[in-house]
């Protein structure tokens, strides 16, 4: 079992531009509980707004909510979302932290084929 002494915190940066909203929170959800790291230790209402207003108006808000959803609804999820940080543009206070730049998944695309077909005539 890792101790708390042995647990590294780092801080990333997300260039959140030209990505899918859902992919991209779900990478961030999944760094936020730990589970890019092998071995982490972690077990496994009627919105009115719409996503291109929230957009125009707050757009970190859309996607501080877009991660929340994707976190646990338990005391734990609500503490991963407080290490979440969403600002609008590149600049943000936090380069004492050197974050890393966190990189998009890689999609493999597996072509489907045809059915095979029988040669054998009924």
């Amino acid at each position: 079992m890792v101790s708390a002494k042995e647990i590294r915190h780092e801080w990333y940066v997300v260039d959140a531009s030209n990505q899918v909203l859902g992919r991209l929170a779900t990478r961030i959800a999944t760094v936020l509980a730990g589970k890019h790291r092998p071995h982490s230790g972690y077990p496994g209402g009627l919105r009115e707004k719409r996503a291109r207003e929230v957009q125009a108006r707050h757009p970190e808000r859309l996607i501080e909510e877009a991660v929340k959803g994707m976190l646990g609804k338990s005391k734990l999820g609500r503490k991963q979302i407080r290490k979440l940080k969403v600002y609008k543009g590149v600049s943000h206070p936090h380069d004492a932290q050197k974050p890393k730049a966190l990189a998009p998944v890689k999609r493999t695309v597996v072509p489907r084929s045809a059915p095979p077909r029988s040669t054998e005539a009924i």
